[in-house]
C-alpha cells in the first residue's frame, strides 16, 4: 500500500465456493445459494410441469440439478 499501487476493495467475493462478504455473516452466501438453486429450478420448470414426465423422474431432476446446486459448495468446506 504505497509506491504508487492501486488498491482495490469489494464487498464480496467467492472463496473456495462461499461468498464472503464485508458484513462477516453468512447472508451473502446463503442468498447466494438461494438464488442458485431458484434457478437451476426456473430452468426446469417446464419439466416439473410437464403431465408426461412420471414423478420418479421429476424426483430424479430435483435431487440431481436444484439440491446438489445449493449444497454442493457447503460439501467442499465440511471436515473430513
Amino acid at each position: 500500500m504505497g509506491c504508487g499501487a492501486l488498491n482495490y476493495f469489494t464487498r464480496a467475493f467467492r472463496y473456495l465456493g462461499v461468498k464472503l462478504s464485508s458484513s462477516i455473516n453468512d447472508t451473502a452466501d446463503v442468498e447466494s445459494r438461494i438464488a442458485a438453486a431458484s434457478g437451476a429450478f426456473r430452468k426446469l420448470e417446464s419439466v416439473f410441469l410437464s403431465r408426461r414426465v412420471k414423478p420418479h423422474a421429476k424426483r430424479a431432476a430435483y435431487v440431481a440439478v436444484v439440491l446438489a446446486h445449493s449444497t454442493i459448495r457447503s460439501r467442499s468446506l465440511e471436515p473430513h
